[in-house]
């Protein structure tokens, strides 16, 4: 049996979780930056504004960031019941 301090266990954990959610950050950040440059003359001849299918990326992005929260704040005790 090993035994560890629960707190450097977390502290690792949570350094982790910081280092991947600044990897997620940064990959979503160049993918919207990279929707906006492949776009923004099309939406500008087709809707008048360059700024259409980036503010319709940045929505579906942030729509999928709560529902990523909300599975991860989700139990999963429940998943079976679900």
């Amino acid at each position: 049996m090993v035994l560890t301090r629960p707190n450097s266990i977390s502290r690792r954990l949570m350094s982790l979780d910081g280092v991947i959610l600044l990897l997620v950050a940064i990959l979503l950040g160049v993918g919207i930056i990279t929707v906006f440059s492949a776009t923004m003359l099309r939406s500008a001849n087709e809707f008048g504004t360059p700024y259409h299918y980036l503010v319709r990326h940045i929505v579906s992005v942030l729509f999928a960031v709560m529902i990523g929260l909300g599975a991860a704040i989700l139990p999963l005790k429940t998943l079976p019941r679900l």
